[in-house]
């Protein structure tokens, strides 16, 4: 009796909007045993809701593990795992929620964007263009798919769907951020300003806030209003704030570097073991802190039909889940590193590949793998235990312009990402994680192509060559025409829409117009901008 009426409780207190409270309840009710797909369900919804796709993800497999006939089981695992990126995972439940209820609520769009993450475009565009016939005046659907449309630079179909989605809804949020972006990119940066300044008005939630308030610094920094973009560009510290969002806390991350840092020394890594004796491949890595310029160079190399990009799927993050489980050692993470028997590293690589297929296909062991994963710049040390001969590519940047680009932008928040809510916090972690960079530059025997971002701006012919001669490729001018629509590729970065386009110079000593504002950080990296020669 007394879990049906905790069921019952913690429907209520979401019907009543107290998402926090509802999530409590039925954590406390998964903790006790419940082998509810409802309760479950539920749970995975509302950590969707906060953003806590992971959570979401291990919630809703346990739904459907208990339900496989319920489509809302198979919808928010679907979903969980499209924005975990993994979009052929994702098809799968979403084809199974269709089989189920082809008229299922949005099932169109979001088989749309996985097909679009899996590089079928032509199939995404049916799915997209089905949505709108099924939902016409749904303006949720409709801007999300103009949202795609976006992305794919068909910026004619996008403006006609968002257009009707403000007739219907005059101050959605993200209607009138899809909009005032595509009047940014025309430069009627007025008529954007004007659009975002109505819509925060009546924005009734912390992220519409926040969505709003980030693209109207968009705007006011192209307008030269420095001052008021980087207060609007500030709205992000809310998400530290804000009670119904979980908390994180960077410290671990800062922890973790430490960490990495006591137990990888010279006198260490002078006994690892670099013979390898299996016949996988080794992949290209590329790292750097985020924000440097990863997922333009990503963006580039995809243009090679022999390589595959990872998209920022977490395949290390896989190698170091299981080595507890997997390895001899009674050494955790990262000390175990010094401890690895010629087993235990074959095992590992065989981990990471076997991932590898999982989410990318047999292709993967056919082609070139080009993992980027700008925070993996933490784990060099488990990359070169593991790839002793893999190449590696690092992207610098000024460290200033570094941390001003990541507070302007939005990202689903982790630990490691909620240090960018504040351009101090951003200033922290870029020191601390440098720290641990210089130090492996020291420390580790490593296959190593360093690129600025700068110079890939000035001068990016010459730059993109000596990279792909590095890597060894042959030559292609398919390199240099990265950002015609021909190479589109569904990315899940905050870069997304940047990289579609030629390389700018404007994102380029950014950090001049806001040096008022960014005072207390500049003292913290003026000692990496001078190491790394800016001025």
């Amino acid at each position: 009796m007394k879990k049906i009426q905790d069921k019952e409780h913690a429907f209520s207190l979401f019907r009543a909007g107290k998402h926090r409270e509802a999530l409590h309840v039925c954590r406390q009710m998964c903790a006790g045993g419940i082998a509810d797909a409802r309760v479950w369900c539920l749970r995975a919804v509302i950590e969707g809701q906060m953003k806590d796709i992971w959570s979401a993800a291990t919630s809703a497999t346990r739904a459907v593990e208990l339900d496989p006939s319920n489509p809302d089981c198979q919808f928010n695992l679907g979903l969980a795992l499209l924005y975990c990126g993994k979009p052929k995972s994702a098809v799968t439940y979403f084809e199974n929620v269709a089989r189920i209820n082809e008229r299922y609520n949005y099932i169109d769009q979001f088989l749309g964007q996985s097909y679009e993450g899996c590089g079928h475009i032509d199939k995404a565009i049916g799915y997209y263009e089905r949505a709108l016939l099924n939902n016409p005046d749904n303006v949720e659907s409709l801007a999300y798919v103009a949202r795609r449309y976006e992305l794919m630079q068909e910026t004619e179909r996008c403006r006609s769907i968002i257009s009707r989605a403000i007739e219907l809804s005059p101050f959605h949020p993200d209607a009138n951020i899809i909009m005032a972006r595509l009047d940014r990119y025309d430069r009627n940066l007025d008529a954007a300003q004007t659009r975002l300044e109505s819509a925060l008005k009546h924005a009734s939630s912390v992220n519409d806030v926040i969505n709003l308030s980030n693209e109207l610094g968009h705007v006011l920094d192209r307008k030269g209003n420095y001052p008021e973009a980087f207060r609007y560009f500030s709205k992000k510290s809310l998400l530290s704030e804000n009670a119904n969002i979980p908390r994180y806390n960077a410290n671990i991350v800062h922890n973790a570097i430490r960490r990495n840092k006591l137990a990888i020394n010279r006198d260490k890594t002078s006994k690892w073991n670099r013979i390898v004796d299996d016949d996988l491949a080794d992949p290209i890595f590329l790292i750097a802190f985020p924000r440097s310029g990863t997922t333009l160079i990503e963006r580039i190399l995809s243009t090679n039909p022999d390589m595959i990009t990872s998209n920022e799927e977490g395949l290390i993050q896989q190698v170091i889940d299981s080595i507890p489980d997997v390895t001899d050692t009674e050494f955790g993470y990262p000390d175990a590193l010094n401890h690895f028997s010629d087993a235990d590293l074959l095992k590992l690589r065989k981990i990471y590949w076997t991932h590898a297929v999982k989410v990318f296909g047999d292709d993967v062991l056919k082609k070139r793998l080009f993992d980027k994963l700008p925070f993996n710049i933490i784990d060099t040390g488990l990359i070169s235990r593991l790839f002793p001969d893999a190449r590696i590519i690092f992207v610098l940047r000024d460290p200033r312009d570094v941390c001003l680009s990541n507070l302007m932008q939005i990202y689903l928040q982790t630990n490691a990402m909620s240090a960018f809510n504040t351009i101090e916090g951003a200033a922290r972690l870029y020191a601390s994680a440098m720290d641990l960079w210089l130090h492996y530059r020291e420390v580790l025997d490593i296959n190593l192509f360093e690129i600025r971002y700068e110079d890939l701006v000035e001068e990016p012919e010459n730059r993109i060559r000596d990279m792909v001669k590095f890597l060894g490729l042959e030559w292609s001018n398919a390199y240099l025409e990265y950002h015609d629509k021909k190479h589109y590729k569904s990315l899940s970065t905050p870069s997304g829409v940047d990289v579609t386009k030629p390389v700018y110079r404007r994102a380029v000593g950014r950090w001049k117009n806001y040096r008022k504002e960014m005072d207390e950080a500049l003292i913290i990296l003026e000692p990496y901008a001078e190491k790394f020669g800016y001025r």
